[in-house]
């Protein structure tokens, strides 16, 4: 059996980055490191709305207030707000395609 060796050239490989591995990390400080890393690479694009709209789930998700609540009870309280359950269940999942296809695009090699 050949060996596969895969070089990423000193880049995050965007498949290890998804809304899911951003909602688990564990420390404060690199989660808004990245949150503000994210939102400044897409704020000039145009296409990058739905982009920007999982962003602000996501950092919605992550609220203080609502920490150690469950998945379904944080929906309930963000469904108030107009987040619609699709897009939270997809972005938790980690397999919302406007978030994972525009993630593509951005510079991972600069990805703190």
């Amino acid at each position: 059996m050949s060996e596969l060796l895969v070089k990423l050239g000193g880049r995050v490989a965007p498949a290890f980055v998804t809304s899911r591995t951003l909602l688990d990390t564990a420390d404060r400080d690199l989660f808004d490191r990245r949150m503000t890393w994210l939102l400044a690479h897409s704020e000039a694009d145009p296409r990058a709305n739905s982009f920007r709209e999982a962003i602000q789930i996501i950092i919605a998700l992550r609220r203080p207030e609502l920490d150690g609540l469950t998945f379904e009870r944080k929906k309930e309280i963000l469904r108030k707000e107009r987040i619609s359950d699709s897009r939270m269940e997809k972005i938790h999942a980690g397999v919302y395609p406007a978030f994972n296809n525009y993630l593509r695009q951005l510079p991972m090699h600069e990805f703190p």
